[in-house]
């Protein structure tokens, strides 16, 4: 059981070389596609009540670890969460231990494995009681919920819309109790593919999912009610995932990441370790490019420039003497300084004003990795609306929910309410490497004309703050920029991924240590190289 997660160019020909495999946790899977694979399993040769019984007993294990002997109050519903709710009732019936099932539905309508299992819970002597329409209400339980687990049942992976009444009901009367509660695969009421809560949804304490490891627990909503997230594959065989494994969300391991980070050259010096060009930092912005070529510099960047204006310099000098100032009046100024550099991060505190756009045009144009974010992102939603072209193959896009929707033309609920399809449409649109931010961060990138998405399961609500973008561009632009990951070196979409889940496991580190109100951008930047240096 698993518990939670010189200056050569860095691509060749017009196109980045990225990564055909990614060093992973796993892989995320849709609830049409967990039910593709639960079949094949089936036609393996594993009968599904035999399934369904090795589910209940791995749920009732984990119970045993976190919960030993504590009365269980079980809540199923009619499809085969139900089912494994009822298998897990009678294996603690024939442990001694109190179990008591509220069923959501009619016997009568049970069918396959779940008729299986309601009748061995009802031959074990399980007490079930049927919920109707009479008895939903809080006050009903009043008194029953005092001591002990609840155990989610209930709804399952198939929901697509709101709860219908009474289930709605019994989610309400879960979470106004005081008891933890484990959900079944997923907690009831989340949509599995997309996380979007769909009205009322179990505020589970633990969630524990069988066979597949579900989307929805790791998109949008899905964090906040998942509670600490565990994954068990009944030691399905690995041909069943095979038909569609390509389909599948990647699920990305900062420590397998990691652990293929070479070790710095001994013969390494500044001007082998890369060359980023940081260009924003307009009058009242300049924090953000400061964090940004702060960043850069502390990945190991061996040179790190800031080309901004003066009053940004000023403050840059005082701020960071380590990283070199280009004053910049004119939108050609920053020529020669392209001409070094290795890549270059554009955006953060850039502005929107002519000196923005042609300071992005400028970049556009050059022969470098370039990574966009903030302002630059809205500088190229604008020249999309004006139907010019956007695309560029050697370009990283990291957009919030909002830019993502100003980008796609879109609002930001539609971006939330499909954050894959959000990024894959992004990477289409624009090229290169799409990064869209939020909880459960996803990186999209294209190989053979095939899309690849991974996800980065660290992260936490103390990073909703500013700066926390701009951070994460120069976390970027500096790994980019070192020519000794030689194992990465190659592979773009490596490094942006081994980029993101740094930046997402810092903010978790420093969350536990500190708590999440509070945290500034800056903070994470020394504990972010203290994780890529292996120092955790």
């Amino acid at each position: 059981m698993l518990e939670d997660g010189g200056n050569k160019p860095l691509y060749t020909g017009e196109h980045f070389v990225v990564a055909q495999h990614i060093v992973s946790n796993g892989h995320l899977y849709t609830a049409d596609q967990s039910r593709q694979v639960d079949n094949n399993t089936i036609e393996s040769g594993v009968a599904g009540f035999a399934l369904m019984q090795k589910a209940g007993l791995a749920a009732f294990q984990l119970i045993q670890q976190y919960w030993p002997g504590e009365s269980l109050y079980i809540f199923c519903g009619g499809g085969n969460n139900g089912g494994d709710g009822f298998v897990i009732a009678t294996l603690a019936k024939q442990q001694g231990i109190s179990a008591k099932v509220y069923f959501v539905g009619r016997a009568e309508n049970l069918v396959h494995e779940a008729a299986a299992a309601y009748q061995m819970a009802l031959q074990s002597g399980v007490d079930i009681q049927t919920v109707d329409n009479t008895g939903l209400s809080h006050d009903a339980f009043h008194g029953v919920l005092q001591e002990g687990l609840v155990v989610d049942a209930l709804l399952g992976t198939g929901i697509q819309q709101r709860p219908r009444p009474m289930a709605a009901s019994i989610i309400n009367v879960m979470n106004n109790t005081v008891l933890p509660i484990l959900s079944i695969d997923i907690p009831s009421g989340l949509n599995s593919d997309t996380g979007i809560a769909m009205a009322e949804v179990v505020r589970a304490d633990k969630t524990l999912s069988f066979i597949t490891q579900k989307r929805g627990l790791y998109l949008a909503d899905g964090p906040k009610f998942a509670g600490q997230r565990y994954f068990d594959d009944l030691n399905a065989p690995d041909e069943v995932y095979d038909e569609i494994f390509g389909q599948s969300v990647i699920l990305l391991d900062l420590p397998t990441l990691l652990s293929n980070v070479p070790a710095r050259d001994k013969a390494a010096h500044k001007g082998s370790m890369g060359h980023v060009a940081v260009v924003g930092g307009e009058v009242g912005m300049s924090g953000a490019a400061i964090l940004t070529a702060t960043a850069a510099a502390r990945m190991g960047a061996g040179l790190t420039t800031l080309a901004s204006r003066a009053e940004t310099v000023n403050a840059l000098l005082i701020a960071q003497p380590e990283i070199m100032a280009k004053v910049m009046t004119e939108a050609s100024d920053i020529s020669a300084l392209l001409a070094k550099a290795s890549v270059v991060a554009i955006g953060p505190g850039l502005g929107q004003l002519d000196w923005a756009q042609a300071l992005l045009s400028q970049v556009a144009a050059c022969n470098l990795p370039q990574v966009c974010d903030a302002d630059a992102l809205n500088v190229l939603a604008q020249q999309h609306h004006r139907s010019e072209s956007v695309f560029c193959d050697h370009r990283i896009i990291t957009p919030h929910p909002g830019e993502a929707a100003r980008l796609l033309d879109v609002s930001t609920t539609q971006v939330q309410a499909d954050r894959i399809a959000a990024v894959q449409k992004l990477q289409n649109l624009y090229g290169g490497i799409a990064v869209l931010k939020g909880a459960g961060t996803l990186v999209c990138w294209q190989v053979h004309d095939e899309q690849h998405v991974a996800l980065c399961p660290y992260g936490n609500a103390a990073m909703a703050s500013g700066g926390m973008g701009d951070v994460l561009t120069g976390v970027i632009a500096g790994l980019l920029a070192q020519r000794d990951l030689s194992h990465f070196q190659a592979h773009f979409s490596l490094i942006v991924c081994l980029a993101v889940c740094l930046h997402g496991a810092a903010a978790d580190d420093l969350a536990e240590i500190e708590g999440e109100r509070g945290l500034l951008a800056g903070d994470l930047i020394g504990r972010i190289r203290q994780r890529l240096n292996n120092l955790t």
